[in-house]
């Protein structure tokens, strides 16, 4: 959705409960919390999930 969309931004979010554990790679134009026109182009592969934990501590 763009950013000067005249609904509320939580109308159009994206569920990414299918993707809960897993490092995941998205495009788009951030404001504050929001990622608007959000596209996610890369999920990892469970050794690279592993590897982004590790490093960023998460």
């Amino acid at each position: 959705m763009p950013m000067q969309a005249a609904i509320p931004a939580k109308t159009q979010e994206v569920d990414l409960k299918k993707h809960e554990g897993k490092a995941i790679m998205v495009a788009g134009r951030r404001s504050s919390d929001w990622i608007f026109s959000a596209e996610i182009i890369d999920l990892t592969s469970p050794i690279v999930t592993a590897l982004v934990k590790r490093v960023f501590g998460v």
